[in-house]
């Protein structure tokens, strides 16, 4: 919200940050919903001439602000960042503090990118019905990042590393 929290939380530049800015309203589609979804990639750039390298870059080799605008746009345009949601599509593209950060000489910038993912209707009604009392069960699939191999469909035929936790019945907490 100010220059004084972005300097602390921003210790190196340039820098990128990816943030869910939020779920649209679901429109219903056969069989569940679809439901829309906002990205906001923050790009942050400094240049110590000024605020005006930030954006543009200085000397040749320094890159600034639109060109990272411009890369981090045509390598998440129709990405799914390995979910299952649909193509990334970018978006609004806007400054951020303005005039605030000019004795930072740092350029802000916010970009937008929309999806959408598929809320079942069978597996809304499943938990809707199902009583918490007949929980019983709590299983965890692990997919530990080098090995990548744990993906939808639930439960998976191989998983990195798998925790069952088996809940007893008619016991209370002390």
């Amino acid at each position: 919200d100010d220059v004084e929290t972005l300097t602390s939380v921003v210790p190196h530049l340039p820098g990128v940050w990816l943030l869910m800015k939020g779920l649209g309203d679901a429109r219903a589609i056969p069989g569940g919903r679809e439901v829309p979804v906002t990205f906001t990639l923050f790009v942050v750039t400094q240049n110590l001439r000024n605020e005006a390298a930030a954006r543009h870059g200085g000397k040749p080799g320094e890159v600034g602000a639109y060109q990272v605008i411009l890369d981090t746009r045509a390598l998440l345009k129709d990405s799914r960042l390995g979910l299952d949601i649909d193509p990334l599509i970018p978006g609004r593209v806007s400054s951020l503090f303005n005039g605030k950060l000019r004795m930072t000489r740092a350029a802000v910038w916010a970009c937008e990118f929309r999806t959408a993912f598929t809320e079942d209707d069978l597996a809304a009604e499943e938990r809707a019905t199902d009583n918490a009392a007949d929980f019983l069960t709590f299983r965890a699939y692990w997919d530990v990042p080098p090995l990548g191999n744990v993906h939808p469909p639930f439960p998976p035929d191989q998983a990195d590393a798998t925790d069952i936790v088996h809940l007893q019945q008619g016991t209370t907490a002390p």
